[in-house]
């Protein structure tokens, strides 16, 4: 066969347009620069004969603008809807192409050099009917991997992706099935995979399609994909396959549908990529079993599976188990059944409410709204009878939470001292002195066992609560019973630990309050609560010298309350039987309690964590190693030897596993193969709008963030001192509407965009100032003045 050489654009489509059998290169033609400053009256007469009637695209195809070095695409111009009938025009539009490949002035020496480098550009009649347009990787441009990475926009448009305008991202493993793929893309991938056998010499291609109204693939450019070209693949293509069918055959253990930021959002907490020993903490400690033990008692019926699953290194939550375990006990099992069809089917019409499934998809408690959005299941089959048993077991929930929420509270505080008594007690021991291995051991296996009989099944129910008592705010607001502006000032006065916090700090960066006294109530807190690598807050530098040393501006507001003639109003017309100063104080403490309760067992997990740094210390393995090992490994004895062996296998796996591309949700098995980047909705909070620069985080830890807008890819408890510093808006990748931030940014009346997903998160981390518009959910780049 033939070796087909890639050279400029027009040369190379020139060649294609003699061979390709699944795909259509327009009609093009060639114009050299020394024939157009020499006689352009005959170039021109040329061009208009041979597209007479059609509108034609004057495209760049400079000598130096692709070759399998570098890269100069989007350098160069190239102008469309040219009238092929009008000399002007094109004249016009080849001098503007051939004018953007020279730096500086377009004088009669420039014109010189474009014919002595025997420069061309490209003529092409434009095409029509354009239904998706896009650009194929052949090769991912991060780490080289077998995917093709295909950008794309379905409006018709020919260049709103190559200019950067909008564009979707489909990644589609080299070896997906075609059972994955929309009929249109498989056409794509046929004619991308017979380019790829013409150019084989060439690892890795970027090409520019069109797929029209009835299927054709049109080619408008292919050229080395340069950039790929110089990343060394971290395993080789076959590896990777591998990797992938190890994962795919994990998820097939559950075929469940997963999402990495529903209910109990990992995401958020431990990360996309968490090590083993935060992955294994946060199951043992939240998702295993012991947030639907929490449950239960406020009558949500039992689930027995594993609530968190991880497929390669990244931790999802199970949808199916969550419908189950928000879910009224008692209830017929066919009901079950049809409920969670129904929430299935809701979940697939709109994927982006994966990180929302509590407010917008499951029936999981009564509230203003209950009955009005309870009428819509009657469209989806469900009988009266159903409807009603649904309304009452939700009502009998949320009756019996406000009734008894005193002693609620008052069982999950005892327990909670038990915690406190146990964790003091065994500081007595001096456990960070330690050098007994078994002892610390069994400091270990103490905490955990203490965080999971008094903490965490404690703190689970209040988060229920707590969430109860947020959508009787949202929905009293929503049922027009209140403004927002007047439940917002509600909640911004009621007093939590964040805001004591917030006190504190200011207090501390003034020189009121002692590092020591600081230390002594907020030094267990960590960056990443569950991260053995992530130093805690006593370990940790505060530049108080940037703190905002005016003072604070957003200390809490007089306690303000909600009108109880209309409170009474709307509980009257609910049916709920309690008086508003009850349910008043209802709200007021689930509000307060759920960061009280978190705050509290965190004292004791930090410690733990600090102990299991302690017991890789006295074994001569460094912190970092110890975060490849999970929790069970840790709470019985193995030799040093044994623990290395077990790390350096667990490193490898997890490093291979962080390659894979991998969706925010996984429907069935197909969506390992093809991930759809989907532009997320985030969940707003406020009705701000605010502009400032921003700051991300992640890459700046030190940076002085008051005033600015904060960015970052995942912000648990650990990160609440950002609050302290007066900052204009809050960003983060991941979280979900009843996350941890997103509480916290309502509490504080911080206008934030919390879980903007892959695609929103990339196209701000380019921005320098950001429009953050809370009220009506924008969120845009501005220009520096």
């Amino acid at each position: 066969m033939k070796e087909y050489l890639i050279s400029t654009k027009a040369d190379t489509l020139a060649d294609l347009r003699e061979i390709v059998k699944h795909s259509y290169i327009e009609e093009l033609s060639i114009v050299y620069a020394e024939d157009f400053f020499g006689n352009p009256a005959g170039v021109i007469a040329a061009i208009k004969e041979q597209f007479t009637g059609e509108t034609i695209v004057v495209r760049s195809s400079s000598k130096s603008e692709d070759n399998l070095e570098t890269s100069n695409a989007g350098h160069f111009e190239s102008v469309l809807g040219v009238d092929a009938s009008k000399d002007a025009a094109i004249t016009e539009a080849i001098e503007t192409v051939y004018r953007s490949y020279v730096e500086g002035d377009f004088t009669e020496e420039a014109k010189q050099q474009l014919i002595e480098a025997n420069e061309e550009v490209l003529i092409q009649r434009q095409t029509d009917h354009v239904r998706i347009s896009g650009v194929v990787f052949t090769r991912d441009i991060i780490y080289n991997r077998p995917y093709y990475m295909v950008t794309y926009d379905d409006n018709g448009s020919t260049d709103s992706v190559t200019s950067g305008v909008r564009g979707k991202t489909k990644w589609i493993a080299k070896n997906a099935s075609r059972e994955f793929l929309e009929y249109e893309f498989v056409d794509l991938l046929t004619a991308v995979k017979e380019i790829e056998r013409i150019y084989e010499y060439v690892s890795a291609l970027d090409i520019e399609f069109a797929i029209l109204e009835d299927g054709t693939v049109v080619i408008f450019q292919v050229r080395p994909l340069a950039a790929a070209l110089k990343i060394i693949a971290p395993m080789t293509d076959r590896e990777f396959k591998d990797t992938k069918a190890l994962a795919k055959c994990k998820y097939l253990d559950t075929f469940h549908i997963l999402s990495d930021m529903a209910f109990w959002n990992p995401a958020e907490i431990i990360g996309s990529n968490p090590r083993p020993l935060d992955y294994s903490l946060y199951r043992e400690l939240i998702t295993a079993h012991i947030w639907s033990a929490g449950l239960q008692p406020l009558g949500y019926q039992p689930v027995r599976g594993e609530l968190m699953q991880k497929v390669g290194n990244k931790p999802y939550i199970s949808v199916n188990y969550t419908f189950d375990g928000l879910t009224p006990a008692g209830l017929p099992e066919d009901l079950c059944y049809k409920l969670n069809q129904y929430y299935e089917q809701k979940l697939r019409q709109d994927k982006t409410a994966h990180d929302k499934i509590e407010f917008e998809i499951i029936f999981n408690t009564y509230d203003f709204m209950t009955d009005t959005r309870l009428k819509e299941l009657a469209e989806y089959g469900f009988d009266d009878v159903e409807i009603s048993r649904l309304r009452n077991a939700l009502f009998e929930i949320a009756k019996q939470t406000l009734e008894h929420y005193d002693e609620i509270c008052e069982e999950d505080l005892r327990s909670l001292g038990q915690l406190t008594e146990l964790r003091h007690e065994l500081r007595k021991h001096s456990p960070l002195a330690e050098t007994n291995v078994m002892k610390l051991y069994s400091y270990i296996d103490e905490l955990l066992d203490s965080i999971k009989d008094h903490g965490t099944p404690q703190f689970t129910r209040q988060a229920r609560c707590a969430f109860m008592a947020r959508s009787f705010c949202r929905t009293l607001v929503e049922k027009g019973y209140f403004t927002k502006q007047e439940m917002d000032d509600f909640m911004l006065s009621i007093p939590t630990v964040a805001s004591e916090f917030e006190r504190d700090f200011d207090l501390y960066s003034h020189g009121k309050l002692s590092r020591d006294d600081f230390n002594h109530l907020y030094g267990h807190l960590r960056l990443g609560t569950y991260d053995i690598r992530s130093d805690s807050y006593r370990n940790i530098y505060f530049d108080v010298a940037s703190a905002n040393l005016t003072g604070n501006n957003k200390v809490k507001q007089e306690a303000k309350s909600l009108d109880l003639e209309r409170l009474q109003v709307a509980l009257d017309e609910a049916g709920i039987p309690v008086t508003p100063e009850k349910f008043i104080e209802f709200i007021k403490k689930a509000t307060q309690n759920r960061e009280y309760f978190k705050f509290e067992f965190t004292k004791s997990l930090s410690l733990m964590l600090d102990v299991i740094v302690k017991l890789g210390e006295v074994m001569a393995i460094a912190r970092e190693d110890m975060s490849y090992l999970e929790i069970q490994d840790l709470l019985s004895y193995h030799s040093r030897d044994s623990y290395i062996q077990t790390i350096e296998t667990r490193r490898r796996f997890y490093h291979v596993n962080s390659y894979l591309v991998l969706p925010e949700v996984i429907f069935d098995v197909g969506d390992i193969d093809v991930i759809d980047i989907d532009e997320a909705r985030p969940n707003f909070i406020t009705n701000k709008v605010v502009e400032a620069p921003i700051v991300n985080l992640d890459e700046d830890h030190d940076s002085d963030i008051t005033g600015k807008i904060v960015v970052l890819t995942k912000a648990d408890p650990g990160y609440d001192w950002i609050f302290a510093k007066d900052i204009a808006g809050f960003v983060t990748k991941y979280g979900g509407a009843a996350s941890h931030m997103a509480i916290r940014c309502a509490e504080f009346g911080i206008p934030a965009a919390i879980g903007c997903g892959e695609k929103i998160y990339q196209r701000i981390h380019r921005m320098q100032i950001m429009c953050l518009d809370c009220e009506n959910g924008r969120i845009t780049e501005k220009q520096s003045q």
